[in-house]
């Protein structure tokens, strides 16, 4: 969100009215969602749950922009669906094959993975839909980091220790992050500290790699772990395909967040960063002494296409 302050000599208190306004638009409790069956889910902080939007094929991968819009992989008919801050759902690209996870770059780009044709699409703003990598060995999870590398799960079609996640660097480099695990087709996740999680469907374990690759058993027993995603405290939120969502706590306790009967072979969790949707501009009025001025708060507008 950019800041525009109206008052000459005013920049540096008007960085700290953004700070201020910034931290109030997303200090609020965060709303959970999740693909399940042919729709999707929308859980409130108190593990309610409601029915977000409807009408996808085999939904599996989601993945918010910074718009609030939410995009859907369907698995089953090879397209990607958008949903609007509202609910209205449209199409927003074909092309792609069996897709699972979704990730979105710092530009805005959505990348998808091709589970079964084993490469890395990238969509642009547009809809515009190419190749951006291959090689892969059925990859379902993707996720960035926060210097732009992206990891990709190789679920490998459930190999005995023979999963893989791989790295593309900013600059396009591949190479093999992590091997040697146990079906890793679970969504991916990274926590704040920069630490990687992926979920080992053959185990149950949740495993956690640091930025080197140190490898750790986080959470175990976790069944069937398939969907997970981090809320802005660094707490964990996991789907096993169960009729439950679990919450794990940064020091690995479970508890269970909902149990709702509605819940069918869940798949992955989008949690947005920011509340949405938010109007383009924001006024503060504020009086400093006798002096009182106006900052806008104006919310970058998404490409033209």
């Amino acid at each position: 969100m950019n800041l525009v302050c109206r008052v000459p000599g005013l920049r540096p208190k008007c960085f700290y009215i953004a700070a201020f306004f910034t931290a109030i638009l997303t200090a609020q409790a965060q709303t959970i969602y999740v693909a399940n069956q042919n729709s999707v889910l929308a859980f409130a902080p108190d593990g309610t749950a409601s029915t977000f939007a409807t009408g996808f094929d085999n939904p599996i991968g989601l993945a918010f922009d910074n718009n609030g819009s939410l995009f859907v992989s369907n698995f089953a008919n090879d397209s990607i669906s958008k949903v609007a801050p509202d609910g209205t759902v449209s199409t927003f690209a074909t092309g792609v094959s069996t897709p699972a996870g979704l990730a979105f770059d710092s530009s805005g780009n959505l990348f998808v993975a091709n589970s079964a044709a084993n490469t890395v699409s990238e969509i642009t703003q547009c809809g515009t839909v190419s190749i951006f990598a291959s090689g892969f060995a059925y990859p379902t999870g993707l996720v960035f980091d926060a210097s732009g590398n992206l990891f990709i799960g190789n679920a490998n079609n459930g190999a005995t220790n023979n999963g893989t996640i791989s790295r593309i660097t900013s600059s396009g480099t591949v190479s093999t992050f992590v091997t040697g695990l146990l079906n890793p087709s679970s969504q991916l996740a990274f926590d704040s500290s920069g630490n990687l999680f992926v979920g080992s469907t053959g185990d149950g374990n949740i495993y956690r790699f640091t930025p080197d690759g140190l490898e750790s058993v986080f959470a175990a027993g976790q069944g069937n772990p398939v969907g997970m995603a981090f809320d802005q405290n660094d707490n964990l939120y996991l789907t096993d395909q169960s009729v439950t969502i679990q919450e794990i706590a940064s020091n690995g306790a479970s508890t269970t967040f909902a149990s709702n009967g509605t819940l069918r072979t869940a798949q992955f969790i989008a949690i947005p960063s920011t509340v949405v949707p938010e109007p383009s501009v924001y006024a503060l009025v504020l009086g400093l002494g006798a002096l009182g001025y106006v900052a806008l708060l104006r919310k970058p507008t998404s490409n033209q296409c």
